[in-house]
């Protein structure tokens, strides 16, 4: 059986830190220019793709806003078509994005995600570069860039990448789950097998996490159904065993 390298970690939530700062500096902006717009803009930072893109859509038919907000109205509507599936479009809005502001790096890197969802790795990896090169510890940079070394099958370089994704956030057990597919198509199962049990004993930590904000009323005794289940999750991923 072909193993899989997990893939994109939520793309609707591909926005930087920057690039959020930058959200909510638009959001002062329309404040004081009206309910309705606020509405919009509200809309535009939705989860929901088909709110975001209306909203999105809104705001630059209005033609009212700064530069630097339309880039940041673009990539919103970017991410919000990428999360439809809808990648052309995708690549458009994050191109206008990029056009009006050019040192953004999530806007590349919402770019990278499209380009890989239709196959052109090479493209994807030019725009995962340039996210890096604008934000060094942008770890998610790193484990996509990895992922589209997978698919092109340059199993060392997509390790050397899932390195720096683990050493910028070494709780993330989708970073070992992926290093460990590049050691098994290279053919290094021993390192493989270690990187699938860090990748249980990740998720097990986070499950435990999830136990301890349980109420105490609920997990008195721990013979509740809620804390026996988590318990057996998490003894589950933290057995240590050849898969």
């Amino acid at each position: 059986m072909r193993l899989l390298p997990i893939r994109e970690q939520g793309a609707s939530n591909v926005i930087s830190k920057s690039f959020f700062c930058t959200c909510l500096f638009l959001g002062a902006t329309m404040v004081a220019l009206g309910q309705s717009r606020q509405e919009n803009l509200n809309n535009c930072q939705s989860v929901d793709p088909d709110a975001k893109i209306a909203g999105c859509t809104a705001l630059l038919k209005a033609d009212q806003e700064t530069t630097k907000n339309r880039a940041v109205i673009y990539g919103s509507r970017g991410v919000g078509y990428y999360s439809k599936g809808d990648y052309d479009r995708a690549i458009q809005d994050t191109d206008q994005a990029i056009r009006l502001n050019p040192n953004e790096p999530s806007f590349y890197y919402t770019s990278g995600l499209a380009y890989k969802k239709k196959g052109n790795f090479d493209r994807a990896i030019q725009d995962f570069d340039e996210a890096i090169r604008l934000n060094p510890t942008f770890e998610r940079a790193y484990y996509d860039r990895g992922n589209a070394y997978i698919d092109k099958e340059e199993y060392d370089r997509a390790i050397q990448d899932l390195n720096r994704a683990i050493q910028l956030n070494p709780n993330n057990a989708n970073n070992y789950n992926n290093r460990g597919v590049a050691y098994t198509r290279k053919g290094d199962y021993g390192r493989a097998i270690q990187d699938y049990n860090q990748a249980k004993r990740a998720i097990a930590v986070r499950y435990a996490a999830s136990v301890s904000l349980l109420p105490a009323s609920t997990c008195r005794m721990r013979k509740s159904t809620a804390c026996l289940m988590m318990s057996w999750v998490v003894l589950s991923f933290c057995a240590v065993r050849p898969w």
